[in-house]
Parts: structure tokens; sequence; C-alpha cells
């Protein structure tokens, strides 16, 4: 967190929310599993996850994620 808000530190409340959901993911060398899984017992599972199983088998994920970007700016014009 230290370093995220060295040139910003007037907002550093705006990425506790993403500074946790990194920690509650990230497995631990200590245990071999992720905070979020030894509490619920089960991965967690976000957006970015249920956008990856859309993907074309062999589509690259920059690919994947372009081509969402624009079906996403289609949507909302």
């Amino acid at each position: 967190m230290r370093a995220l808000i060295s040139d910003n530190q007037a907002s550093w409340d705006d990425y506790l929310s993403a500074i946790t959901l990194a920690f509650n993911c990230a497995k631990s060398r200590a245990t071999n599993f992720s905070p979020y899984y030894l509490m619920f017992m089960r991965k967690q599972r976000i957006e970015l996850d249920i956008l990856d199983n859309n993907r074309s088998p062999g589509q690259e994920e920059d690919e994947y994620i372009n081509e969402s970007l624009k079906k996403c700016t289609k949507l909302s014009t």
C-alpha cells in the first residue's frame, strides 16, 4: 500500500477495496491457501474469472479483453 500511495497521498482510501481484494485472493506461503479460501473453503470468483470462461480456446487474454471492451462500448452508445 505504501508503494501505491507514495505519489498520491490524498486519495489512499480509494484503493482500500482493491488492496483488500488482492490480499484476500493471494496465496499465502505459510498455508499455501488464500485467506478467502480458508474462510469459505472455495476459490474466490471475481468478474475476470467469469469473463475468462467465455474466452475462445487459443485466444490471447489481451485480445479477448479488447474485444469485450469494444462490445461494451457498442452497447453503451
